[in-house]
């Protein structure tokens, strides 16, 4: 597996197209030996908010620089 780097920035989180909350994002991204990128890494929001999210399907993180992440939390 080999380090892509890291992702940190801000953005909403956001479930079928309806923005839900702000949060920060700290995301380091590797390549599998498969050729396929994964991301591990921290969401910081308000506890009960992070709590009502958890679970969610179809949950994204839209960043501020116009990149959307598909989360599985």
């Amino acid at each position: 597996m080999s380090n892509l780097g890291g992702t940190t920035g801000q953005g909403t989180h956001v479930q079928r197209c309806q923005d839900l909350v702000r949060a920060y994002y700290d995301f380091d991204s590797y390549m599998t030996q498969r050729s396929r990128p994964i991301c591990n890494g921290e969401i910081q929001s308000s506890a009960s908010v992070l709590g009502a999210i958890f679970g969610l399907l179809d949950f994204q993180l839209h960043a501020d620089y116009n990149r959307v992440h598909e989360i599985q939390l």
